[in-house]
């Protein structure tokens, strides 16, 4: 969410999939001791008048993750501002949530940027002003903050751009992109591996368990789940680097919190009722005569609760005459005040900070799963690579020889296999080490360094350029071609597939394609051929307007097709004929941008929306979900400045939608 003068914007939060919306509740006063503005009526999320209202992924100051972390169980952190609505980022104040977002803490005055390191051990705040020269540190779940002045050498106040830390902040490590006064680059690595002089035993922790009320039960989904972390009041570190917190779960009784409404129903006055057509009458049901029909629940997707209420059982139904049918259309503490009360820091305890000088904006950090190395590609095409997370940093000269980095690609599985695409004479090389092997002023070995020979020159026209299988580290898939715009014969795309990491190709299998992608994905395995690769691609192999000119837009006399090869690019079917925009896997459900879904790529189901709901010439966008359904957020109105759509969730299968959530912030860009 993002505050602006067109808006009225809010935040709202669900505990259970998306079948229940709430307010957050704010705290009772800030980080000051202060009483805000306005009183919240209840401490159930009802009020509209005095809520928590946080920016979110529309106005993402933060880089990485926006709030939480998996490594970090039940700490979210925002910045937002306490009332009616949401008011700009510069007049908001940095708020954090040890209970997944129950109850919440005011911690700082202003914005700040933040991580959580350790797992939640350590939560560090960086002010997100022009000047600063200090951070913040807790290292008790928020209850009090120190201040630290950094004293970076050379550069007396900066402002933060970024801070980043592994995927899951189980590091003691992390990283700051600083600019100062004059623009000058920094990388700042804060190390806190000295922090704490012994590790956490068993008795330093506590289990944290979700739940969807403050006053309910320890269930969440049907299911008990709790996650082992350290306790606020324990002075240790948890030292469980690239390791995600041990979970303990056991299923719960199903009650009615566990239900949504069915396709076609819509909650009033708290019961699910009837709001358009359906279908479950026999074709023979003589008239006053009842049959067992929908009841209107279903279970929330992905909920595992086992016995209990069934209100997805069917119910007793009269039948009527066909004329009168209707038409299709351990208890961590609670958060209740203001928290995060400045104190010294101790003398034992202080973080140790190093600064990097680079010549470029930061472009991106590429962190290599389960290891300690970090690369930094800067804005000019630099690459810089670190061993240590950050703490010393050198630019290989075996990358820099080769002049401008175009882009840098990460192995999706192998993850130490590191790509280079260089701009001069349109390179590419690879690493199966991370160049982890290289030493400055040797000769790498050529089995960890060596030149991708492709069949062709990377593609220009916006095409992913490599795809890597989930289960085979070896496939690729390779698109290039279209470097002769504007002439005919060579101005598209070829596909080609590698099976031996691109010592030979075969292909092309494909033309004109828009996008070629593996057709398995790490969570739509088994459902497709293993060799199987899925494009968008233009029907017609011999327009007279190149891809270029098309742009990835299909035209009347040149539509786009979902094709699906397999047999190594041998055999060719066309699964559907047009409309195909782009394709999306989502869980495990393949989603087509013509709003065909499929769980296999073979037999294909359109999304069916409840009555007087248009989806097919709106935009729409689907959002990142662990719940089994699919979230899609469905424009509504797309006039600048005054983006808004609905939100509808679907069954597991990815096929029928109900409407979650109406007037969701969307912006220019669909986000």
């Amino acid at each position: 969410m993002i505050a602006d003068e067109f808006k009225h914007l809010v935040t709202k939060v669900s505990f259970d999939g998306g079948h229940q919306w709430r307010f957050l509740t704010p705290p009772s006063t800030d980080s000051e001791g202060k009483s805000y503005s306005c009183t919240p009526e209840d401490s159930k999320g009802t009020s509209s008048k005095c809520a928590l209202h946080l920016n979110s992924i529309t106005n993402p100051h933060n880089i990485g993750r926006v709030f939480s972390s998996v490594g970090a169980p039940g700490f979210v952190l925002g910045v937002g501002t306490v009332g009616t609505r949401l008011l700009s980022y510069d007049k908001g104040d940095t708020f954090l949530s040890i209970d997944g977002g129950l109850t919440w803490t005011d911690v700082a005055k202003g914005p700040h940027k933040y991580e959580t390191v350790d797992q939640g051990s350590i939560i560090v705040l960086i002010p997100d002003s022009v000047t600063a020269d200090y951070i913040l540190i807790s290292d008790d779940h928020g209850k009090k903050f120190q201040k630290y002045n950094t004293n970076f050498p050379k550069v007396s106040s900066w402002r933060v751009r970024f801070t980043n830390i592994d995927a899951d902040s189980t590091s003691r490590k992390m990283v700051a992109w600083l600019t100062d006064s004059k623009d000058k680059n920094y990388l700042a690595q804060i190390n806190f591996e000295k922090y704490f002089s012994s590790q956490c035993s068993k008795s330093d922790f506590e289990i944290w368990k979700p739940k969807h009320h403050l006053d309910g039960p320890n269930c969440w989904m049907g299911e008990e789940t709790g996650y082992y972390r350290r306790k606020a009041s324990s002075n240790c570190y948890v030292g469980k680097k690239f390791e995600q917190p041990k979970v303990i779960e056991k299923s719960c009784a199903c009650v009615a919190e566990d239900f949504e409404c069915d396709f076609n129903y819509a909650r009033k006055e708290g019961k699910c009722v009837i709001v358009g057509y359906v279908h479950d009458q026999p074709a023979d049901c003589p008239e006053g005569t009842t049959y067992k029909g929908k009841s209107g629940y279903r279970k929330i997707p992905n909920n595992k609760c086992e016995g209990g209420v069934d209100l997805e059982k069917h119910v007793d139904k009269t039948c009527k005459k066909s004329a009168d049918l209707p038409e299709q259309p351990s208890t961590p503490d609670k958060q209740t005040g203001g928290g995060g009360k400045l104190v010294q820091p101790p003398n034992n305890k202080h973080p140790i900070s190093k600064l990097k000088t680079f010549s470029g904006h930061v472009d991106k950090l590429y962190y290599i799963n389960t290891t300690s190395i970090i690369f930094l590609r800067t804005d000019a095409g630099e690459i810089y690579r670190s061993d240590d997370e950050g703490s010393t940093w050198v630019q290989p000269s075996i990358i820099k020889s080769k002049g401008v980095v175009l882009r840098m690609g990460v192995h999706e599985t192998k993850y130490k296999r590191v790509f280079f695409v260089f701009k001069n004479n349109d390179e590419i090389w690879l690493s199966d080490d991370a160049l982890e092997g290289f030493k400055e002023n040797t000769t790498p070995s050529t089995k960890t360094w060596r030149e991708l020979k492709t069949p062709a020159k990377f593609n220009i026209l916006g095409a992913p350029v490599l795809d890597f299988h989930p289960e085979e580290p070896d496939w690729l898939v390779f698109v290039g071609g279209g470097r002769a715009c504007p002439d005919l014969k060579d101005c598209f795309t070829k596909t080609w597939i590698s099976f031996d990491n691109g010592v030979n190709w075969s292909g092309p299998v494909e033309t004109w394609a828009k996008k070629c992608l593996w057709g398995r994905d790490a969570k739509f395995l088994n459902k497709v051929a293993k060799d199987s690769v899925v494009c968008v691609s233009y029907k017609n192999k011999n327009s007279a307007v190149g891809q270029d000119v098309l742009g990835g837009r299909e035209r009347a006399d040149n539509p786009l097709q979902l094709v699906v090869l397999t047999n190594r690019g041998k055999d060719r079917k066309v699964v559907v004929d047009k409309g195909t925009v782009n394709f999306f896997v989502v869980d495990h459900v393949l989603v087509v941008a013509v709003l065909l879904v499929t769980s296999d790529a073979v037999k294909f189901n359109e999304a069916v929306f409840p009555p007087n709901i248009k989806v097919e010439k709106n935009g729409f966008t689907m959002l990142q979900s662990t719940t089994g359904g699919i979230f899609m957020d469905v424009s509504q109105n797309d006039e600048y400045g005054t983006e808004f759509g609905t939100l509808f969730e679907s069954t597991e299968d990815g096929i029928y939608y109900s409407r979650s959530l109406q007037f969701t912030n969307r912006d220019s860009r669909g986000f």
